[in-house]
């Protein structure tokens, strides 16, 4: 039989197959929003800040589950088991007009300096969900509930010195923090490697960039070497992993991984199984994740900003533990695993500088060991039918992998681009735009190799964990390509109190697309064919005490479901914010 684990989630992507880049465009546009008002006071040798966010926000499903993915027969008889049936709680939950998420979310935010050059920053957000659990189909666990319905968190909490040293400025910070290296601004995959993600809370409509990247607890150290040249260092001494959607949520297609997992079924499951008056197939519990060290994580990067110009250089050198994870079956395969794997080494250069009215970035970095993702572990000769008798399949292996960014940004002002702006009316605008390319040089078509317990098996590439067959799951097939790459789009533009007074009022829209290749790693960044477009409105006030947005999301393409599985989950999303 062959063994069906659909994928575990896709992240970022670029934004390409998930709904993060409708947010993180949506969240990129509001970033250029007045400054908000917080809340000041102040003493003796030291001054300080509170802001506070408040947001109401709302998101509704458009069309209901398409029977291409989903995996119970008994939702609809042309469904998909082989494929969707570990991966379908998440999308059945929530039909057609279901406000899959109403939330009122806080971040709060207090910052203090001292005139001794000492600064503390401590950072927060919660978050209830009044509509979440409200399913369809499957009930949220309670462990999925304390992570959708109600969620708080502590972020950065950190103290920093600053001081002179051979007239030159140091820095020094200790705490919760973020590192942020690179000159990505949508696709994850680069140089940015130092800090884990939080992908389920980049889905939320409202989400500011700020909520995104996870905080981690590390010593830092920022120095201006004289003659254009700055360098920074940090030491890691506590690990986190990603956070993707949990399973049942409505942005979560994995039955399998996260929180609310429910085992794998290496057949029907029993929903689809009962339908049809079959019997289910053997249920594969979990083994404890296999979650990295804490110590060990540490990077080093070195700009320089050569005299007399506007261009900028860096490198990088990384030793750093996944934030995601890959797939065993251990314990003659009766149970299955997830491991973060351990000292990763990633180098990475960058260069940004002005090309006329462009601000273009570019990096490219090189990883010589990143995790392959694998199908199940086969007999030699019968790669896709016959499984080996294997205790122990791993389903990853090591290759090299480069990544190259390109990155523009084009602010739209009176003085160079007056006549568009005069032609529509607009104050402003921006154009954003990053292709990615990734190449993984070594890839197979198939790999022979010596399992953990010494049986020789053969396993096929397997871009995303999905399970690929034309036939029902009778034979599978590998994919997964040597080169993947895509781009992502954002045009708006800005009428600054010409249309509301005292209002920025800023339409735009999002492209993204997969454009060549399927990217052959847990994440499947690139899926070839997958697009999609995000329409959005905001509002910012000026000063920026009220905010608001709407916005329309659409997923389309790709030759497989699992190209783009988000394509029967269109949605219109809408939030309010309030800043004190």
């Amino acid at each position: 039989m062959t063994r069906n684990l659909v994928a575990a989630p896709q992240a970022l992507a670029g934004l390409v197959t998930t709904p993060r880049l409708a947010a993180a465009a949506l969240a990129l546009a509001a970033a250029f929003a007045p400054p908000a008002q917080a809340f000041t006071f102040d003493g003796d040798g030291w001054k300080g800040s509170f802001d506070s966010t408040l947001t109401l926000g709302t998101g509704m499903r458009l069309a209901d589950p398409s029977c291409d993915r989903v995996g119970d027969l008994s939702f609809c008889g042309g469904a998909a088991p082989f494929v969707w049936s570990n991966g379908d709680d998440g999308n059945l939950n929530y039909r057609k007009g279901d406000f899959f998420t109403t939330y009122l979310k806080g971040n709060h935010e207090l910052l203090l300096k001292f005139a001794t050059g000492t600064t503390v920053m401590a950072r927060g957000t919660w978050l209830h969900d009044f509509t979440a659990d409200g399913t369809e189909r499957t009930a949220l666990s309670k462990e999925t509930r304390r992570s959708v319905v109600n969620d708080a968190r502590l972020l950065d909490l950190w103290v920093s010195q600053t001081f002179n040293l051979a007239d030159e400025r140091q820095r020094v910070r200790v705490g919760n923090q973020v590192v942020s290296w690179g000159e990505s601004l949508f696709v994850p995959g680069g140089i940015n490697a130092t800090n884990a993600m939080d992908f389920q809370r980049l889905s939320t409509p409202g989400v500011q960039l700020k909520e995104v990247t996870l905080p981690a607890p590390m010593a830092s150290v920022a120095t201006s070497l004289g003659n254009g040249l700055n360098a920074e260092a940090y030491w890691q001494f506590g690990w986190n992993r990603s956070r993707f959607a949990p399973v049942g949520s409505y942005w979560s297609f994995a039955d399998n991984y996260n929180k609310g997992r429910v085992p794998i079924y290496l057949g029907l499951d029993p929903q689809t199984a009962a339908a049809i008056g079959a019997e289910p197939g053997a249920a594969v519990g979990y083994a404890a994740d296999r979650r990295a060290r804490n110590n060990g994580q540490y990077g080093a990067s070195l700009r320089w900003q050569p005299e007399s110009t506007q261009l900028n250089l860096g490198i990088y050198a990384l030793n750093y533990h996944d934030k995601t994870p890959n797939l065993a079956f251990v314990n003659g395969q009766s149970q299955a695993q997830w491991t973060f794997l351990e000292d990763r080494k990633l180098y990475g250069v960058s260069a940004n500088l002005p090309v006329g009215n462009w601000a273009v970035g570019t990096e490219l970095s090189y990883r010589p060991k990143d995790a392959i993702a694998l199908g199940s572990c086969y007999e030699p000769g019968a790669a896709g039918v016959t499984l080996a008798a294997t205790g122990n399949c791993q389903q990853w292996i090591d290759q090299k992998r480069y990544q190259l960014h390109v990155t523009g940004l084009l602010a739209l002002n009176p003085a160079d681009h007056g006549w568009l702006l005069d032609a529509v009316g607009a104050s402003t605008g921006a154009v954003s735009l990053e292709a990615v390319g990734i190449s993984v040089p070594g890839l197979k078509s198939s790999y022979t190799r010596s399992a953990p317990d010494g049986v020789t098996v053969t396993q096929l590439p397997a871009a995303g964990l999905w399970g690929y067959s034309a036939d029902g799951g009778a034979t599978t097939f590998g994919v997964g390509t040597r080169t993947s790459w895509g781009f992502v789009a954002d045009v708006n533009l800005t009428w600054d109190g010409t249309v509301i007074p005292g209002w920025q009022l800023t339409p735009g829209v999002t492209y993204s697309r997969a454009v060549k290749g399927r990217t052959p790693t847990f994440m499947a960044t690139w899926m070839e064919g997958a697009q999609s477009a995000n329409v959005y409105l905001l509002f910012n006030q000026n000063p920026a005490i009220w905010q608001a947005g709407i916005n329309y999301t659409a997923y389309w393409g790709g030759r497989y479901s699992t190209d783009q599985p988000y394509a029967d989950r269109d949605f219109i999303g809408a939030f309010v914010s309030r800043n004190f």
